[in-house]
């Protein structure tokens, strides 16, 4: 492996660390502030691997954070529009199926997002993380495969300790 190579799976690694520092803040515009910074980061490590599905996307959702900062629920829609926009965008990359997979990824993650039972937000969040874990690999990206296997855990974790919280007696 090159300098140049680990340099940017270097930098994949600081944007896919600050996505999951954001899982631990205490605060909305923590939590929105450190998932953009993330989202800036890892789109910027995908342009130097030549993935255009994962720049669009993490751009994509680190201008839905700031939305979100803005307009609070309201962002919603914008993240819908943003990643409609994205999709448009990428047909003129001539997509890959990795590409193909990145779309997949973000409509599952944009699924969970709609849905008011933590269950299925969860089990969706799972599942966009597996299709953006295949994409990692198929891009070579060790961070976006690293991040999203211990993201597929917690999110199935949580998963499962919300479905014991409400089948509780």
């Amino acid at each position: 492996m090159d300098i140049a190579l680990i340099a940017i799976n270097a930098l994949g690694l600081v944007g896919f660390a600050f996505i999951l520092l954001s899982t631990r803040m205490k605060t909305k515009p923590g939590f929105l502030i450190s998932d953009m910074t993330g989202n800036l980061i890892a789109g910027t490590h995908y342009v130097f691997l030549g993935g255009a599905g994962g720049v669009l996307f993490c751009w994509a959702y680190a201008l839905f954070d700031l939305a979100a900062l803005k307009l609070g629920r309201a962002g919603l829609p914008v993240l819908g529009a943003l990643l409609a926009g994205a999709c448009i965008i990428l047909m003129f990359f001539d997509p890959g199926w990795a590409d193909l997979i990145a779309v997949i990824g973000s409509v599952a993650a944009v699924a969970s997002r709609l849905q008011s039972d933590m269950r299925y937000v969860l089990l969706l969040a799972a599942a966009s993380s597996l299709f953006w874990g295949t994409y990692g690999v198929m891009m070579g990206s060790w961070p976006q495969i690293a991040f999203s296997s211990t993201y597929v855990v917690l999110s199935l974790y949580g998963a499962w300790q919300a479905h014991r919280k409400l089948s509780a007696p």
